[in-house]
């Protein structure tokens, strides 16, 4: 009887610590976004009709699959062209991958930004 007793204790406990709300919640993992890196065009790259540069991971997790997009937008902001293009290997935190984009015909101002990417491992904080 007391070992019933002391069964239903340990399961109330262990409900109460599961619940919304309680105490003992388990920390998420502040996934990468597209917000998560930053872009640099290499002005010295020999180029021969495309951009290159490097892309930087600020977030907590390894990526890799990288995929970019260049778009050239007009003088009123609107895009009249694209390419997309993939940085090269996988981005540890902290680190930088080469990347090269063919310049599509169009001429304009030209915007880099991260189309996709692949979460491959989070680093604890």
């Amino acid at each position: 009887m007391a070992r019933g007793r002391i069964l239903a204790a340990a399961l109330a406990a262990m409900v109460a610590a599961a619940a919304p709300g309680s105490g003992s919640r388990i920390a998420e993992a502040q996934m990468a976004s597209a917000s998560s890196f930053r872009v640099e065009e290499d002005r010295e790259a020999p180029t021969r009709g495309a951009i290159a540069g490097w892309v930087y991971n600020d977030s907590r997790e390894t990526v890799g699959l990288v995929r970019m997009r260049l778009e050239v937008l007009d003088d009123s902001g609107k895009v009249v062209g694209n390419q997309m293009g993939w940085a090269y290997g996988n981005l540890r935190p902290g680190d930088r991958a080469y990347f090269r984009i063919p310049i599509p015909e169009q001429r304009g101002t030209r915007r880099i930004t991260i189309e996709s990417f692949v979460v491959q491992s989070v680093q604890s904080p």
